[in-house]
Order: structure tokens, then sequence, then C-alpha cells
């Protein structure tokens, strides 16, 4: 089964918070050949945002490991965004959700996230979620 990890995920690895374990453990596995790992290059942003934010140019370093590894960077091109615009109007989703969504639809993956705001959705996919914190 392959994955498509949004930024919570990611985010939750980096910060070694709830779910890290499962996050690690996943990008073992794509390093292994196991799974495959996707992040949709709106996701991807939201991380260097974030990272970028708390601890400015020291957290580069980290990103650019981070962008070393077995992760799939899936890019926004014509078709990617009338799928999140769907995924958005149907579900009541955020942008950057809604691009997660539909990496994982297109991708046949698993959404990984720590994002509970899918649960009140009626999103009809394979959704993994990490502990709450």
């Amino acid at each position: 089964m392959n994955h498509t990890l949004d930024a919570s995920a990611i985010l939750r690895y980096l910060d070694n918070e709830a779910g890290a374990d499962q996050v690690k453990k996943l990008f073992l596995d794509a390093y292994h050949q196991r799974t495959e790992l996707y992040v949709n290059a709106v996701n991807w942003s939201e991380v260097i945002y974030t990272c970028i934010k708390r601890a400015g140019a020291a957290a580069k370093p980290k990103i650019q490991q981070l962008s070393a590894s077995p992760i799939t960077l899936i890019s926004v091109d014509d078709n990617m965004a009338w799928v999140a615009a769907d995924m958005r109007l149907n579900f009541n989703l955020h942008l950057a959700d809604a691009f997660a969504l539909a990496t994982a639809a297109t991708t046949h993956s698993t959404l990984v996230t720590a994002d509970y705001d899918f649960k009140q959705s009626s999103v009809q996919h394979p959704i993994s979620y990490l502990p709450k914190k």
C-alpha cells in the first residue's frame, strides 16, 4: 500500500510528536521500496513555510535533508487543480487539505494525516490518522 503525507504528518515527524514513529516507519519502508510516499507541492510548501517561520534560515539544512528522502513530490498541474477543487467543493476542505486528498486519490494511496478535520467531512477515501497530541 502506498501513502500520501500531508503537512501535518511531516511536521509531526520533524517535531517528534505523537505519530512520529509511524511516519518514520513509512520513510524507512519507502527507503526499502516497500511503499511509495507522495507529497503534494502545496503541502510541501506548508512544511517549508512552517519550518522557516519557526527557525529561520537554521531550518534549511533540515528541509534539504528531508527533501532528499524517498518522497515523490507531486506537482500541481491543470488536472490536479481540478481534482483538488472538486474535493474542496464536495467535502468543504481547506485548500491544502484538498490538495493532499487529491494527491492520495490520484496516486491511489492512503492519506496519512494528523488533521482530524477530515473526519468531519464525508470523505470516502482511505485515511490513516496519526494519534492526537
